[in-house]
This record gives C-alpha cells, structure tokens and sequence, in this order.
C-alpha cells in the first residue's frame, strides 16, 4: 500500500506527501463535521450549499474540493518546504544530530546544543557538512547503505507530513475562532483543535528525535566508514580539521 511504502527519491517523497495531505485532510474536514456542529456549518458555507450524495448520504461539495485544492497547492508550492524553511527545521536538525554525530565519531566532546550554536553559526561548517554527508547519502547515488538512505527518506517525509497537517490544523483552528467570535459559535472545536495541534506537535518532534536520527546517526557512521575502507580517509581529516580550526576561532 503507498501509504507504507518508502520513497526512493525526493520526487516520490512529493507525491506520497501530497497524496498523505489529500486523505488527511477529507479524513480530518469529515470527522470534524460529523462530530461538531460549528465546523459543519462552516463547511455549509465554504460549499456554497452545494452538496453529492454517498450511498444516499447527503454531504457538503467541500468535504471534497478542500483537500484536492490543499494537496495541489502542497505538490507544487512544496508547502512543507516554505514551512521547514521558514522555521529553519534542516538547519536546526542537521546541527543537533548530523554534526553532533560527526563531532562525537571524530572524537570531539562537545554539547549538543553547543554543536548545533556552532553549526549554525559558522555557514562554511554547514557546507562541508552538507557536502560531505549528501556526497555518501545521495538517493540518488548512494555510496553507502540504500536502506538507511530509503528509511531516513521515508521517516522525514512523515515529518513534512505531519507539518502540513499542523499548518491545516491551524488554518482550520483560525477558521473556528473566527466563527466563534463573529457567528457565536462554540468554544469546543477551538479547544480541540488546539489539542490535535499540540499533539502533532509533539508526534514531529518524537518523529525527528527518534526515527530520523536513528537512521542519520547510521548515516554518518556509514559515511566516516565508506571513506577511511575505500582510502579516501583524507575527506574525513579534512572535515576534522575545520570543526578544529572552527572550535578555536570560537
């Protein structure tokens, strides 16, 4: 089933993750217009009382153009992307987790928040990082295990999943406190959204701290181990030498 199947490639991360924002998106409008009354009639008016027939259910015409509209603008504006960027995501993770773990494999003692401070700080550092990792990890061209690479793709494009649906979860959640304020509507569905966005909040988070540095922590290792049994040893002392040079000009 697709929805289990690991992408090989960026291109098919694309599309499992707008095909993942399509049904979560009718799974989430459906469930909420069934279970309150403030988000359905929110739903009346975005579908301008025009509604289809399912096995004689009667349903509103947005339950499905919603989603379609929010996963076409997810494949070709990369939503999850402009957010990642946005909230400096890669950076961020790369510091905390794949220079953390070339520092701790190179045998510097460092703190992790004082490996991600550095790494973000210093963009040559975040060159030959990115350089030096994706050199090893490429999809495309992998010179080290394809399963890591498939399975570090597959748990980050669940994270650009679980963004999009945080970013939805709060278009609607502005969408309910609107209706709340200017229609008199409910304070409940506000309040539950509100929940749902913090635990796929904390769901991303466990997502990148557990999944995704498990498999880029071996990543790393693999990446060190392909240079120093293929005699090209001298990428990793290079790479060692300027997080030293770095560490003194601190």
């Amino acid at each position: 089933m697709w929805i289990f199947k690991a992408p090989t490639d960026y291109s098919e991360m694309r599309n499992k993750i707008s095909t993942s924002v399509f049904w979560i998106t009718l799974i989430e409008t459906f469930t909420l217009t069934q279970v309150s009354s403030d988000f359905s009639k929110i739903m009346e008016l975005l579908s301008f009382g025009t509604k289809f027939s399912i096995e004689g259910v009667e349903l509103n015409i947005a339950l499905l153009y919603l989603p379609f509209v929010i996963s076409v603008i997810e494949n070709i504006f990369k939503i999850h992307d402009v957010i990642g960027k946005s909230v400096n995501l890669r950076n961020k993770y790369t510091g905390s987790i794949i220079f953390y773990q070339y520092l701790k494999e190179f045998g510097i003692d460092k703190a992790r928040k004082e490996c991600k401070r550095m790494y973000l700080s210093n963009e040559k550092l975040r060159k030959t990082t990115y350089e030096h990792f994706y050199y090893h990890a490429s999809s495309t061209n992998p010179l080290i295990d394809k399963h890591n690479i498939f399975m570090a793709l597959d748990a980050w494009c669940w994270v650009w999943i679980l963004v999009d649906n945080i970013a939805i979860s709060i278009i609607f959640l502005i969408g309910s406190f609107l209706y709340y304020v200017f229609a008199h509507g409910s304070r409940e569905l506000s309040l539950g959204l509100l929940i749902c966005i913090i635990i796929l909040i904390l769901l991303t988070f466990f997502t990148l701290r557990i999944e995704c540095a498990k498999y880029s922590v071996k990543e790393v290792k693999d990446s060190i181990k392909y240079d120093n049994e293929m005699g090209e040893g001298v990428k990793n002392k290079k790479f060692k030498e300027e997080i030293d040079n770095a560490l003194q000009c601190k």
